[in-house]
């Protein structure tokens, strides 16, 4: 199965992805940094082929992107840009990743580079990839630096974008400290035909997106490292950070009303556009327009902290059921089956280490 059409069953439960949902682009009314296409342009060149050729119907000129990077270009036109190309070659984000050279976002190449060690480089990656990339963000956790997607993108531009994200920084990581930085790759998705384009070892279907590290390497000396212009540039990085608009988005303020009317009990379309001092037809309407719906948002918050609770095995199914707004376990049961694959239950045994008896609410 071509993943571009979206994972397999198991693959979309595992990466947190819904089956079943339409592949819909995100609303031309939501507008990123132009940066963020840089990687697409330069793995063009690093693939010999021509940037202006793909530029098609986007609307998007070659020339104001270079020049004037901090100007605002749609989403859904990058979505459109991407789309077209890895249509005509699947493996070009994970090609470009490998290819695009240090340097492509300078800003971000530079901070990280010009720390003592490759640790404090990933400190620096965390804090600052949101300058370059509004699709996801990086943390790391044990030996592995987690990529963690941003809400509502669609399945192919979320695998699209992790190829690139996971590849570019596993080079970047490996040059700073002689090729001795990463031992493998994990992805929540079904191997692709192309994945002998993967350079490192690569785990499909896992849990996350992630790159896995050497042990001890984090406390490697970077190779370019030079402790002025790292704090020069992590000055730079942290003002243009506070510069960026924080203005929440309609997805995020819906989840946020969805969370707060839980003690009421089931979270409905009436309810939360209530919270938001609109009409339900409106918020649907607005909703529709950044390629949402009502249910889907609703299943992500509650997934979440269906996630969050199941995790504490203090408290029973029974009491996350109620938490969430279900009136019956049995309606959870359900729900949590089709978000997730398993049942609540099942989550508990294979995905909670540790767990050495199953509680006899369970069931």
């Amino acid at each position: 199965m071509d993943i571009r059409d979206g994972a397999t069953r198991t693959g979309q439960a595992q990466a947190g992805i819904a089956p079943g949902r339409p592949v819909t682009p995100a609303s031309a009314e939501t507008e990123i940094p132009a940066s963020a296409l840089r990687w697409i342009f330069q793995g063009l060149r690093a693939l010999g082929l021509d940037p202006d050729e793909e530029l098609g119907e986007t609307g998007l000129s070659l020339k104001s992107i270079d020049e004037s990077p901090a100007n605002l270009v749609s989403r859904s036109a990058y979505a459109q840009l991407l789309r077209r190309v890895i249509t005509r070659r699947p493996d070009f984000a994970v090609m470009s990743g490998r290819r695009c050279p240090f340097g492509t976002f300078p800003l971000l190449d530079c901070t990280t580079a010009a720390c003592a060690t490759l640790g404090e480089a990933i400190e620096a990656l965390t804090r600052y990839s949101c300058l370059v990339t509004p699709n996801g963000r990086f943390r790391l956790e044990g030996d592995a630096l987690e990529l963690l997607p941003a809400p509502a993108l669609p399945d192919w531009f979320r695998i699209a974008s992790f190829e690139f994200g996971l590849h570019y920084t596993a080079a970047r990581l490996d040059e700073l400290v002689g090729g001795a930085a990463v031992r493998g790759i994990e992805v929540p998705w079904a191997s692709p035909s192309w994945a002998m384009s993967y350079p490192h070892p690569t785990r499909f279907g896992a849990s996350r997106a992630a790159v896995l590290l050497h042990e001890g390497v984090l406390g490697a000396a970077s190779r370019r490292a030079d402790p002025l212009v790292a704090s020069l540039l992590a000055r730079n990085a942290a003002m243009v950070l506070s510069a960026m608009p924080s203005v929440p988005t309609l997805q995020a303020r819906v989840h946020e009303a969805i969370v707060g009317s839980l003690p009421r009990g089931f979270p409905t379309m009436d309810t939360v556009a209530r919270a938001l001092a609109t009409s339900p037809r409106t918020l649907r309407r607005r909703l529709a327009a950044e390629g949402l719906t009502f249910d889907r948002v609703r299943d992500g918050a509650l997934v979440a902290i269906a996630h969050e609770r199941l995790a504490d095995r203090r408290q029973s199914i029974a009491e996350v059921a109620f938490v969430l707004g279900f009136s019956e376990v049995r309606a959870f049961h359900r729900a949590f089956r089709r978000w997730t694959g398993v049942t609540p239950g099942e989550y508990r045994r294979v995905a909670l280490p540790g767990l050495l008896s199953q509680d006899p609410s369970d069931t």
